[in-house]
């Protein structure tokens, strides 16, 4: 689900593709902010949300969190 989201943890990493194998471009810190658009995907384990890098115009990628289906307490980035 689109959206601003805030990080929950130190060191989120930013990725080029939506997996654990796409390469670390940047990271967020807790408290920091990242709009989302719609899309999103399963992968690694994990829920992979999409959003256009400001400087960069390229696709970014982020986990938000464990694919459990639903919303968790651990969740990586929760809509804020």
């Amino acid at each position: 689900d689109g959206g601003t989201y805030r990080c929950t943890v130190n060191d989120l990493r930013v990725r080029t593709s939506p997996s654990l194998s796409g390469a670390v471009v940047a990271s967020y810190d807790k408290g920091q902010t990242v709009a989302l658009d719609n899309w999103y995907a399963v992968a690694d384990g994990w829920v992979w949300g999409r959003y256009t890098g400001a400087s960069s115009g390229q696709k970014r990628y982020v986990a938000v969190g464990k694919a459990t289906g639903k919303p968790e307490t651990d969740d990586f980035l929760v809509k804020v």
